[in-house]
């Protein structure tokens, strides 16, 4: 579930720390980081990458986490 991020998006490469990287039991990815620029960066990289199979967005209530929706299982 997690590989094709890791390996296509590669945080390290982009020098983001992620503090917590999981799957939900709702098929969603929950990545926290340590400032919003992080989320910022990771969450542009994605969307570019992968267009329209994956969506990411940031909830209001719990910054700075990311959520990519649509992941396939």
């Amino acid at each position: 579930m997690k590989t094709p991020v890791t390996t296509d998006l590669n945080p390290v490469d982009m020098k983001i720390g992620i503090t917590i990287f999981k799957g939900l039991r709702n098929g969603l990815l929950l990545i926290e980081t340590h400032n919003k620029q992080e989320i910022n960066a990771l969450s542009k990289t994605s969307n570019e990458m992968y267009g329209e199979e994956l969506e990411a967005s940031t909830p209001r209530r719990r910054n700075p986490k990311l959520i990519i929706y649509n992941f396939p299982d």
